[in-house]
């Protein structure tokens, strides 16, 4: 037997405390993910992120119930997931306060016109001098001691980069340590922004969405001065990005209407980006395609969406994802009260995809982060099918979520479980 992974502490004594004594019979956890690797079995623990590796059939019975990948046949292990959750909610709320990751959105307007977009009907505000200057000194009241994570958000927030150089001149002087990402859709990024990027705003991550080949690209996007060549220059930035030291992610919005297009697409990426250094491209269904209540195009786009993730990681384009460490006890930011979302206006926000009547202060009044906790933190009741799902550790379903309706089909579970598998093994090779 060889660990691959080491299960996290906190989660395997609460385990241990939580379960009675074992005894025969056991049987295998539901929360035991197997899987083939070259050298013999992985098994994988989704509650408690530890992963091994077992050679020649053995099976050392004893570690394995020790460790919680087998437990007794009556066990209630969907009760025994959610007492942990909540035992490490009540521990995280109690640790020292301040906010290690703000999302900052500097305008909410933008030079495009994509037809998904949340935002759209939104009032277009954009964060003044002011307002800018108050988010610095927000940020260093409120900040966890250490670095801190600046999430550059919009609207485009490049149509007021401004604001971004102001913060982070703010706190360069201050001598605060921070780094930043940032969600764009490339086309204002020149050589001076560039260099700021780097040296200014300590940017390090840069995601950018591509909607398909250069026509349907230009078509879906619609920017607004330009209806011909973004795409050119969308694609030409991201070289620059990445030359730049600056690492890319491309997302591909995906829906019936594009799928067999970003095939295409795949193809110009791997020809125009010979040195993937830096770049990963992922693949995300837009919310309306992959809550489709028909099963067959439900099924057509899942699996669409396999052919497209097989395509991009045979071209060295997509990275399998980190496997997870065990037992998520939030989802996102919105119920993270370690992070806080500043809007234009200086109001705080949980969700960067703002309701604009949602809001639970300003930097102004230094509202307590705690105050918004109790309506972000809502989950949808459980389903059956958590009851026998390997996943249910790492799936928080937030009720107030504007990405999610509360359903769970089998094609978004399938392709989860697909990439689980795939971390695994990505994982167990990059051990050896």
């Amino acid at each position: 037997m060889k660990k691959i992974t080491r299960p996290s502490e906190n989660i395997l004594s609460l385990m241990r405390a939580d379960q009675p004594p074992v005894c025969a019979p056991v049987r295998q956890s539901v929360y035991c993910v197997e899987t083939e690797a070259e050298d013999g079995t992985l098994l994988y623990n989704t509650l408690s992120g530890e992963m091994i590796l077992l050679e020649n059939g053995e099976w050392p019975a004893e570690y394995l119930t020790q460790q919680g990948f087998l437990v007794p046949e009556d066990s209630d292990e969907q009760s025994l997931c959610d007492n942990i959750r909540a035992a490490l909610d009540l521990f995280g709320s109690t640790r020292s306060s301040g906010f290690d990751t703000y999302t900052i959105l500097t305008t909410s307007d933008c030079n495009a016109r994509c037809f998904y977009c949340y935002e759209l009907g939104c009032e277009k505000m954009t964060m003044s001098d002011d307002t800018a200057h108050q988010a610095a000194d927000y940020i260093l009241r409120t900040s966890a001691e250490g670095p801190v994570k600046l999430r550059w958000f919009g609207g485009e927030p490049l149509f007021n980069s401004r604001a971004i150089d102001i913060i982070c001149s703010s706190l360069n002087e201050a001598g605060k340590d921070f780094h930043s990402v940032m969600v764009s859709n490339g086309y204002l990024f020149d050589d001076d922004l560039i260099r700021k990027g780097t040296e200014l705003w300590k940017l390090e991550n840069v995601q950018v969405t591509l909607d398909g080949t250069e026509d349907i690209y230009n078509r879906r996007k619609a920017f607004v001065d330009d209806r011909s060549g973004a795409f050119r220059r969308v694609t030409g930035n991201i070289g620059k990005l990445l030359a730049a030291g600056i690492k890319v992610q491309i997302r591909l919005n995906t829906d019936r209407a594009n799928i067999n297009d970003l095939s295409e697409l795949l193809d110009v990426l791997d020809k125009r980006y010979p040195d993937k250094t830096g770049l990963r491209v992922y693949v995300t269904p837009l919310f309306d395609a992959a809550m489709d209540e028909d099963a067959e195009r439900r099924k057509a786009l899942f699996d669409g969406l396999r052919g497209l993730e097989d395509k991009a990681r045979a071209f060295g384009l997509a990275k399998p994802s980190p496997l997870p460490m065990g037992l998520k006890t939030n989802n996102c930011i919105a119920d993270n009260n370690k992070q806080v979302v500043i809007l234009p206006d200086g109001r705080l926000h949980s969700c960067e995809h703002f309701n604009e009547n949602s809001s639970f202060g300003s930097m102004a009044e230094n509202t307590p982060r705690a105050e918004a906790m109790p309506y972000w933190t809502q989950t949808y009741g459980k389903l059956l099918e958590c009851g026998s799902c390997p996943l249910y550790p790492q799936c928080i379903r937030l009720l107030h979520c504007p990405d999610i309706d509360g359903s769970c089909y089998p094609e978004a579970r399938q392709l989860k479980m697909d990439h689980l598998l795939t971390s695994m093994i990505d994982t167990y090779n990059k051990s050896k």
